[in-house]
């Protein structure tokens, strides 16, 4: 019973991994052995189909039919159809016979797309006016496409698109109706006729962007209305064909461009809002923000993210009950977030600006590609338990296969103009096929219908396997002999500028300690004169003893000056009344007796009661100075004395 099963698969859809079991039976296990993964490389060499799984065979199925210069590649939704343009006229290849199936006379297209049920194939072209016309042609163009092979598709509706970020009709998911949008209008269309024109029109005015429920049954259509006359901008959710009272609205005061991104299931909205000036000045390229909005009732939530920075992408888990987040200035955070927007996994930081949700949402891929890196993470969503952390630089695209086992990585032109490669990996097992080529423009896995492959347990990790890849080593750029001379100009003088730096450092710290030192023997000094006399330190007799005799060659001349009648001052006249050594140990009161034994070699007139008036500053040292001098019977009495 198809109905059983849908309601079954729905179901099975519903439930949270940690409760999911998956059974496989001879026939899933028969189809999963059937099926075959298949993706195409466009490159300067024309189009090339290849297997994606062991041995990686290449197709000859495309070979001359494309040159370097084709344009809007593009596989239908069951991988049936495949369409591209030429410059010359555009063509659609049938994928299960591998031939032509007809043509569409349209040399200068830019953009494809094929509807949901692979029946009509739209196309787009710049919009230009050519000389002696008022205004250009139309420039969207609707096709249908024959069943068997035809020279020619049949156009049955074309319309003006100036926007081509916005040009391709929208359509349900059965292909019931085809959503087209103007700037203050929405057009309902029955693709079995258009020659009637609408079935309706609805009046939205200042309309910026639609976004339809991937559910036709429940049709729900996302508007958003732009800011106008100080109004703020606003998202609303219409339960067509009723759009006279929108189910949920959510208003926006920052928000220069949206983005709408529905659930699987459509029954919620996420709505990422962007400004190009950020109001505060806290970021060159504006702010963001991130809003959940349910299809079913009117709730409508900020999601709060705890690190500052931008939102570099989100993705909705396939049960539609769970999104990713990856957002916050470098190393930017990713946090798994439930329908009430509370986060109910946190993965850390990392420098990442990629999340992507496998087919059966059963591993979360995290990477940073672009100007990062190329870091790579692969979580169990079943526990949030990481399967591999492993490395791919380089990377400009990204794809999962259908299979939820298999990626597609590839360095593309003209983002990189060397080393443009394609590479495929398994989930758990790293790169298994790896083609480099000259210029690389486009890869695509091939799409396959709807449960051509089963969900299947985790695989283990091999060993080894976790270990991270290198970068690739490239040589270096060639600079001319005055760059590399300024360079390492440049390089000296900031390594001198170092070299200073640090031995004044090391100067200052080497001050540093020896003020901390002698604080710290200040500190520990007895305030005991007598023990504080012990610790005295070594004294420069030589210095001592030249700045003395300078003294006393002074007085000297004093006293031949007064002899000869030369009229002194009054303090020359007190200096030349004293013994030299008298001056001197006036004038150096300070001295230990050590410096005053010194003063006694060169003046014997100085007698133990004089020596005995400095008896508060003799110690052994001094006595044993005395000594050597020959004053040993100062010696005698100071020591029978005991005045020190």
């Amino acid at each position: 019973n198809r109905s059983r099963e849908t309601e079954l698969e729905h179901s099975f859809t519903d439930w949270p991994h940690h409760q999911r079991r998956v059974y496989l039976t001879p026939l899933n296990v028969a189809m999963a052995a059937q099926a075959v993964t298949e993706f195409v490389t466009y490159s300067n060499d024309g189009l090339d189909q290849y297997q994606g799984a062991a041995p990686f065979a290449g197709s000859q199925g495309f070979a001359g039919e494309l040159g370097a210069t084709a344009k809007g590649l593009v596989y239908s939704a069951d991988g049936t159809r495949f369409a591209w343009c030429n410059t010359q006229t555009v063509c659609v290849w049938d994928t299960t016979s591998n031939t032509l199936l007809c043509q569409v006379p349209r040399p200068r297209t830019h953009a494809l797309e094929f509807s949901p049920n692979t029946n009509f194939l739209a196309t787009w072209e710049p919009y230009a006016i050519r000389p002696g016309q008022d205004k250009g042609d139309n420039n969207c163009a609707l096709w249908q496409l024959p069943v068997a092979p035809a020279p020619e598709a049949e156009m049955v509706w074309s319309a003006v698109a100036k926007r081509h970020d916005a040009w391709a009709p929208m359509w349900t998911s059965n292909e019931s109706q085809m959503i087209t949008t103007t700037a203050n209008t929405l057009h309902f269309w029955n693709p079995s006729d258009f020659s009637q024109g609408p079935t309706q029109r609805v009046q939205m005015p200042n309309v910026k962007a639609v976004s339809v429920s991937p559910l036709a049954k429940a049709l729900k259509v996302a508007v958003y209305i732009g800011p106008a006359k100080g109004k703020p901008g606003a998202v609303r959710i219409f339960s067509a064909p009723n759009f006279q009272r929108p189910v949920c609205s959510k208003s926006f005061f920052k928000a220069d461009s949206v983005d709408m991104t529905w659930n699987k299931r459509g029954t919620a909205l996420l709505v990422s809002t962007a400004t190009e000036i950020d109001t505060t000045g806290k970021s060159y390229y504006g702010e963001t923000g991130l809003y959940y909005m349910s299809a079913m009732d009117e709730t409508s939530i900020n999601v709060q993210l705890d690190k500052q920075g931008p939102i570099y992408a989100y993705d909705w888990a396939p049960n539609g009950r769970e999104f990713a987040v990856c957002f916050g200035l470098m190393p930017s955070k990713v946090c798994i977030f439930n329908r009430n927007c509370d986060v109910i996994h946190d993965l850390g930081t990392g420098h990442h600006n990629v999340v992507k949700f496998n087919p059966f949402g059963s591993v979360l891929f995290v990477a940073g590609f672009g100007n990062l890196r190329g870091d790579v993470q692969l979580w169990n969503t079943s526990n949030y338990a990481k399967i591999l952390q492993t490395a791919a630089p380089d990377t400009t695209q990204f794809e999962w296969c259908a299979d939820g086992r298999h990626m597609l990585m590839a360095t593309t032109h003209p983002r990189f103009t060397v080393d443009n490669e394609v590479r495929v990996w398994h989930y758990t097992q790293g790169v298994q096929f790896k083609k480099s080529f000259t210029e690389l423009y486009q890869v695509a896995w091939k799409p396959v219908p709807a449960g051509t492959f089963q969900e299947r347990p985790i695989s283990p990790v091999p060993e080894g396997a976790t270990v991270v890849a290198a970068a690739p080593v490239r040589p270096a750029a060639y600079r001319p002999p005055s760059v590399r001379a300024a360079e390492e100009k440049a390089k000296a003088e900031q390594e001198a500028q170092e070299a200073a730096a640090k031995a004044k450092a090391l100067k200052k710290q080497k001050k540093k300690q020896k003020q901390k030192a002698a604080k710290a023997a200040a500190v520990e000094a007895p305030q005991d004169k007598a023990a504080a006399i012990e610790v005295a330190e070594p004294v420069d007799f030589a210095r001592k003893i030249r700045n003395l005799e300078k003294k006393l060659r002074q007085i000297a001349t004093l006293k031949d000056k007064q002899a000869s009648g030369e009229e002194l001052q009054e303090n020359q006249v007190s200096r030349c009344g004293l013994c030299c050594t008298h001056h001197a140990l006036l004038l150096y009161n300070n001295l230990c007796f050590t410096c005053i034994g010194t003063l006694l070699y060169f003046e014997g007139k100085l007698q133990v009661a004089s020596i005995c008036q400095f008896s508060s500053r003799i110690n052994r040292a001094c006595v044993r100075v005395l000594f050597f001098f020959g004053f040993k019977t100062s010696c005698k009495n100071l020591l029978e004395n005991q005045l020190f």
